[in-house]
């Protein structure tokens, strides 16, 4: 299950972080203060590994490989199946977990971005979601993370946590198993602006943060060994030139593939667009592997199609759910008859 947001958000959470709902992507003004890097070594003195940022991605990357065996851990002791849709950046499926069910999807990014006259480094350590089964057939997710933009041109490093999104979906309709009629879902989204006001579109201390609406149809169907997702919705995001609201449009296209047992092969095209500023596009190609407990991993790499979007990313992470009360552990495809 994924969720919807804000536009170049929505894929990219809070710029540094990416999610698999909208997050604003592009903001700035106060906050944690920037760290500048030090500048080159005295002559004569080599500077371990040769470069600070080939240093500060090394820590990065085991702090990621941490992370990860530490939750692939926690997988293996609380799982359930698990069924969401990493490493989708946007997409998400008609299909909401059962009630008393916690679905964790936990996930590292990193990206690049040096169209025009950025030079930038995203780091999402970790982006996180929380799909929570409320009563039967509705769900609500929570989405939030901690990033950090490396810019080469200002030779800085800003981090901050994420905008978080708080996601409220229904499954309307499933359509018989193996069929290519697709079940209906409908998500709601608030993209609350948690993040510091250095990532927040137009914001200033006469404006101050503004909450984002979007809000999302989602189709899921099968052909064959394929499930196909496809995502229309569209909001309001606060402008990054005044006080006023823009509206957004947002979309996505994916699929999953079944290529050998527990591996299946996903695909993902998305985009944003809003008034006045670059269009946000992407594809994705991927991989995810179900270990026979339920604990659901992937990696994919994804390019930038537009302007708006990075050049290029990488994603990886691990999916699992678990049961609070109830019977739990189970993805509602089939909605109960309506009384």
């Amino acid at each position: 299950a994924t969720k919807e947001k804000s536009p170049k958000e929505k894929k990219e959470a809070v710029g540094p972080v990416a999610g698999r709902t909208a997050v604003p992507a592009s903001r700035a003004k106060d906050g944690i203060s920037a760290t500048t890097r030090k500048g080159a070594p005295p002559p004569g003195k080599a500077q371990p590994l040769g470069d600070a940022r080939l240093r500060d991605a090394w820590r990065l990357c085991k702090l990621a490989s941490v992370l990860l065996i530490t939750g692939g851990i926690s997988g293996v002791l609380l799982v359930g199946n698990a069924y969401a849709l990493r490493p989708f950046r946007a997409a998400s499926d008609a299909a909401v977990v059962d009630p008393g069910t916690v679905e964790i999807e936990l996930g590292f990014d990193v990206s690049r971005n040096t169209r025009g006259e950025n030079d930038q480094t995203k780091y999402a350590i970790p982006r996180a979601v929380f799909n929570i089964g409320i009563i039967n057939r509705f769900e609500v997710d929570i989405s939030t993370g901690f990033g950090l933009v490396e810019d080469g041109q200002k030779d800085t490093t800003l981090g901050s946590v994420a905008d978080t999104t708080i996601t409220f979906k229904g499954l309307w309709w499933e359509a018989e198993e193996g069929t290519p009629t697709p079940s209906f879902a409908t998500e709601i989204s608030l993209v609350l602006p948690t993040a510091r006001e250095e990532f927040q579109p137009g914001a200033t201390r006469d404006i101050g943060r503004r909450v984002g609406v979007t809000g999302q149809v989602d189709l899921t169907g099968e052909v064959g060994l394929l499930r196909y997702i496809v995502n229309l919705g569209g909001g309001a995001e606060p402008s990054a030139q005044d006080d006023d609201y823009v509206g957004v449009f947002t979309w996505a296209v994916a699929g999953e593939l079944a290529v050998a047992e527990r591996f299946d092969l996903v695909y993902e095209f998305q985009g944003t667009v809003v008034p006045d500023t670059d269009d946000e596009a992407t594809a994705l190609l991927g991989l995810t592997y179900t270990t026979a407990g339920g604990v659901k991993f992937d990696f994919a790499g994804f390019a930038g199609l537009a302007d708006g979007s990075d050049n290029w990313g990488i994603t990886f992470g691990l999916t699992y759910d678990f049961s609070i009360f109830g019977n739990g552990h189970q993805r509602q495809d089939t909605p109960a008859p309506v009384k």
